[in-house]
Order: C-alpha cells, then structure tokens, then sequence
C-alpha cells in the first residue's frame, strides 16, 4: 500500500449520544437519530478514546519451542470518555441510573439498586473534515472511569466508560462511514 495522506483521519469533532437499548437503530452515518437519543454535550478535548481487548490461551507443544496453537477466549470493546457538562441524565449515567426529586435547584439524588446493570444504545459520531464515522453499539454498559477533581484548578469531568455488552440476536457494534478512503473490494 502506498503513502496517502489523504487517508489520515482526525477526530476534529464529533458527538456522543445515549438511548435505551432497543431504540431504533441508525442505518447510515448520516441521517437524522431517533429522538430517543440523547446528546451528553461536551467532552474534554480528547473527545473518545475507543479501546478494543481481546484475551487467548497459548498451546505449546513438546516437539516445538514456538506457539503451536492459539484460542481467543474473549474479546472487548470500551468507549471512554470525559462529559464536562454536569445535569441529571449524565450523572445517571455515571451512577447507572438513580433517581432526581425535587425541583430545578432544590433538587436531591439517589442512587440505584446496585444489583441493577445498566445498559444503553450508544451512539458515537467522528467528524473530519467532509467524512462521518458513525459508531452504533446497541447495548453498553456506563460505568465509571475515573476520579472526579473538584478543585478551581481544574473542570469537574465526569469520567465514563461505556463497555460493550452483546444484545440477542444483534451484531455487537456497526461501523457506518461517508469516508471515501473506504471501498467494498
């Protein structure tokens, strides 16, 4: 394969989104969301930092110093980010869900029953310049990804990791891509 540098891409924008799962998936890298996505807003300036895992076993064999089999035993897929903007729902997301009372600035927070998993569709649109990489996963979990610096030095991030978790009867996660650097031969 030759040096293109036009096939170099940056993430130089891009979007995040939340639906329950089982909300109508997107079939293009284009086209409007259902409604029951949920943008989360802004992200730090590393944006998302998607993070594929893969374990396996190695067979060795008395007759050979080298590897003579090996079996993937599982693979993975995490999506971890950074929100800036602090609101209910992405709290929620942090917490995996809970429940606000109250009103807009007398408001109160309760966690949920930690013997509930979470799980959300997730939606992730990388932009670059004229392309668009839409990643749909149908079911993630969000859990928690780090500390939270509450400090005048620094932005309050709520820190989320999405992990992938396999819907029945779905593909564990879809590329979608207006990128022309792409073709189907």
């Amino acid at each position: 394969m030759a040096e293109d540098s036009t096939q170099v891409r940056i993430g130089t924008n891009g979007h995040i989104y939340v639906a329950p799962v089982g909300t109508t998936a997107p079939t293009d890298s284009s086209s409007a969301l259902n409604a029951a996505f949920r943008e989360v807003g802004y992200t730090d300036e590393n944006g998302v930092a998607i993070s594929p895992t893969e374990s396996h076993v190695d067979f060795k064999g008395w007759q050979s110093f080298y590897l003579i089999r090996r079996q993937i035993t599982d693979r993975g897929l995490t999506f971890t980010t950074a929100l800036r903007q602090w609101n209910g729902p992405n709290f929620q997301l942090m917490f995996g869900g809970g429940t606000w009372t109250g009103t807009p600035g007398a408001s109160k927070f309760v966690p949920p029953d930690p013997s509930v998993v979470p799980t959300k569709a997730l939606v992730i649109d990388v932009l670059d310049g004229g392309a668009t990489w839409r990643w749909y996963v149908p079911g993630v979990m969000p859990i928690p990804a780090g500390d939270m610096p509450i400090n005048r030095g620094a932005i309050a991030d709520i820190k989320i990791a999405f992990d992938l978790l396999v819907q029945p009867g779905l593909d564990p996660f879809t590329i979608f891509g207006s990128d022309t650097a792409f073709s189907l031969t």
